[in-house]
């Protein structure tokens, strides 16, 4: 377990505002785009914007809430689709593919992206408590910090 400072569970509840402000950027910079513009693969090594965002997404739900217990992924499909190289978390869809997918679709992306605050909100106080009780991997929690 690691010991963890006191101001860590206020810290803890900012992450869904910290997803929320990093979603809402997000969704600033893809205002002009269409759905298809969202789909491009320019080059093997860089993945569509869609791909992106809902990585984000797939980050905070792997990383902070899939731990507890009675968390239910949005579409376990999702889990291997937008995984970008954690192996330990799993397989992943090959970049250079990306691409080449036409599901699930930006608005698919955006339904899950609509439901995901309600299932934060609905987890974050669990999440805390099993922090302040039990303890977290702080290098996790500081990687969503980043959000």
């Amino acid at each position: 377990m690691v010991n963890v400072d006191p101001g860590f569970s206020s810290s803890l509840a900012l992450l869904p505002q910290r997803f929320e402000r990093v979603r809402q950027f997000s969704e600033t910079l893809c205002e002009t785009l269409s759905a298809e513009d969202c789909a491009l693969q320019t080059m093997p090594d860089v993945s569509p914007l869609r791909w992106h965002l809902a990585h984000t997404t797939w980050f905070f739900e792997t990383f902070l809430l899939k731990p507890l217990r009675d968390y239910q992924p949005f579409d376990p499909q999702f889990e291997y689709l937008f995984n970008s190289y954690y192996n330990s978390v799993g397989d992943q869809f090959p970049r250079p593919q990306r691409g080449t997918q036409s599901r699930p679709t930006l608005n698919e992306i955006a339904a899950r992206e609509l439901t995901f605050p309600r299932t934060t909100s609905d987890s974050r106080t669990r999440l805390a408590s099993r922090t302040t009780a039990s303890g977290i991997d702080a290098d996790r929690y500081q990687a969503c910090l980043c959000l």
